[in-house]
């Protein structure tokens, strides 16, 4: 490179040749790429013939046996019954909508969407163009090279320069959330000083609001699985229109806390729930009318190794949640800006170097309707 101009275009073309490379298969919210992978290595593996007499099995097959829980591989033996060899396929969890995309060995493009009742329809499965790449994308992705470069030089020298127009790097150069101040003290440290006030009682599963992927949204729905679910919850995101049912908690992505209705915590007050030696970072997302004290959602039980079952899990031991005193998100736009915003706070909770300073604080307003 002669000139820090040449490297700028430089990462330009390079945006502009992974939006080329995108096409139907791209997806902003892919979900199951290890099973979808899995299913085209097996599903290539057929002949026509079988993947037809497959994909009749399938089809005849109800609820979670069939097609509503294996959509992609329904989407793939269809491909593949048409005697069309079988590169990659992605389940794409949109937030215009569900689909499931399926590229040929040939360069070939097929589109499958789900219905938002979670059905799978393969009479609509069909052959998509390949589109070109907007130009406004090419400039987003463009400035999110830039900006990740400016901000670690350091990636050019240890890593594909392709990489830095990836989702993740998208992500994070154009998503950054309003959060926290973070202190520089650690964790233990701040609430010495701060305050903070920790409550311990055994633990159930909230898994209320809306849950994006259709399989799963299914799944909770079910008097089975949570008899009090709802789909929304009292935080809401501030960017979603009134209509969209998106604009509330998604229980199996967010890690939330139920204030109970004697609580003094605030929606958007930041909480660390702690179990059997692990912590996540969660934010104070609904509210409920009953005495429980500790309800954590679906995604905070995962990751602390508890069973999110609605009905049947949660703790027999306590379970602490410390409300961190000061620390307050201001009202989200959006579900990446909040869990960006809870990324940095766990960050800090795991002694990470990452310090935020100078956000704004703020209240937040919680979503409508009225709650169990």
């Amino acid at each position: 490179m002669d000139s820090f101009h040449d490297f700028v275009l430089l990462l330009f073309l390079v945006a502009a040749a992974r939006a080329q490379q995108g096409s139907e298969a791209a997806c902003a919210a892919p979900r199951y790429e290890k099973e979808a992978a899995a299913a085209v290595a097996q599903a290539d593996r057929l002949e026509p013939s079988a993947a037809s007499s497959a994909l009749e099995r399938l089809s005849s097959a109800g609820g979670t046996e069939g097609l509503q829980g294996h959509p992609v591989m329904g989407a793939l033996l269809a491909v593949r019954g048409k005697g069309i060899p079988l590169r990659r396929a992605v389940y794409c969890a949109a937030r215009g909508g569900h689909w499931i995309g399926v590229e040929s060995a040939d360069g070939r493009y097929f589109r499958l969407p789900i219905g938002d009742d979670s059905t799978v329809d393969m009479s609509r499965l069909e052959e998509a163009r390949r589109p070109a790449p907007r130009r406004a994308e090419l400039i987003q992705a463009g400035a999110a090279s830039l900006a990740v470069y400016m901000a670690s030089p350091a990636a050019l020298a240890s890593g594909d320069p392709v990489s830095l127009v990836g989702t993740a790097a998208l992500r994070d150069a154009l998503a950054e959330a309003p959060g926290p101040s973070l202190p520089a003290a650690a964790f233990e440290d701040y609430c010495a000083q701060a305050g903070c006030r920790s409550r311990k009682a055994r633990a159930s599963i909230d898994t209320d609001g809306w849950v994006a992927d259709p399989a799963l949204r299914a799944l909770v729905r079910s008097r089975g699985f949570d008899r009090h679910h709802r789909d929304d919850t009292h935080l809401s995101y501030a960017g979603a229109s009134p209509k969209d049912p998106a604009r509330y908690l998604d229980a199996t992505r967010v890690p939330y806390v139920v204030r109970h209705r004697d609580s003094p915590w605030r929606l958007g007050d930041i909480v660390v729930v702690e179990h059997g030696g692990r912590r996540v970072a969660a934010v104070v997302g609904d509210s409920g009318n009953r005495r429980r004290i500790n309800e954590i959602s679906y995604a905070a039980a995962q990751r602390l190794d508890i069973d999110a079952h609605g009905n049947l899990g949660g703790t027999e031991s306590p379970v602490k949640v410390t409300h961190l005193a000061g620390l307050v998100l201001e009202r989200p736009a959006d579900e990446a800006q909040l869990l960006s915003a809870l990324e940095r706070v766990q960050s800090w909770l795991d002694g990470g170097a990452q310090r935020s300073q100078g956000l704004v604080h703020g209240g937040l307003k919680g979503g409508t309707g009225a709650r169990k």
